[in-house]
């Protein structure tokens, strides 16, 4: 979809809002939240019936799911009421301490569980990736829509190359 599209998707949806009701992104943002929550609870009864049935990426993946889903509310809610929110920083901000704990969880539960050198230099790396995200997203102009959308491409890209990655290593693809 172009910046064109998605800018004239923007106006219209602000445009079609009545003053007195949340706007249809709001109402989209509270009932996404709902959603992701929804996933979580499931995948976590499914893995209380059988153990293991979800590996852990998996389930970090869903807990991530949660995070970023209400930055979008809160994105949503400060659109709403006219305030500028920097949404790239704060979900690279939480991304970030995610990353960390993800890292910190590994080093802490190494011997236990047996994490591979190559396992853990990689969470070592996604943390300091997700440390340059943070100080990327502090640089961009709040005024730029098109400085917005090129940070979350470069965000969905990265979450390509890992989906890519954990795909190969269950052995999806090649």
């Amino acid at each position: 979809m172009s910046l064109t599209v998605l800018l004239m998707w923007e106006f219209a949806a602000r445009a079609a809002a009545p003053s007195n009701q949340e706007s249809a992104r709001l109402q989209y943002a509270r009932a996404y939240v709902q959603l992701t929550r929804l996933q979580l609870q499931i995948a976590q009864a499914r893995n209380q019936e059988i153990p293991d049935t979800l590996p852990r990426a998996v389930m970090a993946g869903l807990q991530e799911h949660i995070i970023l889903s209400e930055i979008w509310l809160r994105d949503a809610e400060r659109r709403e009421a006219g305030k500028p929110y920097n949404v790239a920083l704060e979900t690279a901000t939480i991304l970030s301490e995610f990353a960390d704990a993800q890292y910190a969880n590994a080093v802490k539960l190494k011997d236990t569980l047996q994490t591979a050198p190559r396992q853990l230099e990689l969470l070592r790396m996604k943390a300091e990736l997700a440390r340059l995200r943070v100080a990327s997203a502090k640089q961009i102009d709040l005024n730029s829509p098109a400085a917005l959308v090129q940070f979350q491409v470069e965000r969905l890209r990265e979450g390509l190359a890992e989906l890519k990655e954990q795909a190969v290593r269950v052995g999806d693809i090649d």
